[in-house]
């Protein structure tokens, strides 16, 4: 009408029973702008609101898949922090024959790698220890067989040339008799040594 636009809504109306329509009914309406702009704030808030909510919803479900997909290497994780030499370590179970369980086939083999080898450096460092001991104590016997071997020279000596006095044999015997002592004492500790109990 002139310039002023309008919206028109038609409906037909039928009899009872009727196939024809025996009327059409208009009706005429306004529609403000600002109405207009109250809808489309509406309707982009309600499209917002719905990607938010999808979003959100989206978020949590990739946090539950990545930690669903991550356990089993955050498990193997936690077992190799736990891995040492000093702790009996136990061999990890996987029932798959995916990715996983080939890394957990490898940890396993490693574990009992680690095994022969704890006990391989056990051994060594046992022998070691004893290689050590033994070589200390041949040291120290050898201390006290100086002496002797001098001492027993020089009687020899002192027999063959003759002048051999009581008080030479005398001086000659203590000595012995005092590294004898030290080497009863040495044997007593290795002994001792030997009867520690296992730490």
């Amino acid at each position: 009408i002139g310039s002023l636009q309008y919206f028109v809504a038609y409906a037909t109306l039928k009899p009872p029973g009727s196939r024809t329509a025996s009327a059409i009914v208009g009706v005429p309406f306004f529609q403000s702008a600002a109405s207009i702009e109250e809808m489309r704030v509406s309707v982009f808030t309600n499209i917002i609101n719905l990607f938010a909510l999808i979003f959100i919803a989206l978020l949590g479900l990739s946090y539950l898949v990545s930690r669903w997909l991550t356990f089993p290497l955050r498990f193997i994780t936690q077992k190799l922090r736990k891995t040492s030499l000093d702790d009996i370590n136990q061999p990890l179970v996987w029932r798959t024959d995916d990715e996983i369980g080939l890394m957990v086939k490898a940890y396993n083999s490693m574990l009992y790698t680690l095994g022969e080898s704890k006990a391989a450096l056990v051994q060594t460092q046992r022998e070691r220890a004893w290689r050590d001991i033994a070589q200390q104590v041949a040291h120290e016997i050898k201390n006290p067989l100086t002496p002797m071997k001098l001492t027993l020279q020089q009687l020899e000596r002192n027999i063959q040339q003759g002048s051999t006095t009581p008080d030479k044999v005398q001086h000659a015997v203590s000595t012995l008799l005092t590294q004898v002592d030290t080497l009863s004492d040495i044997a007593s500790s290795f002994s001792s040594f030997a009867k520690m109990p296992e730490p």
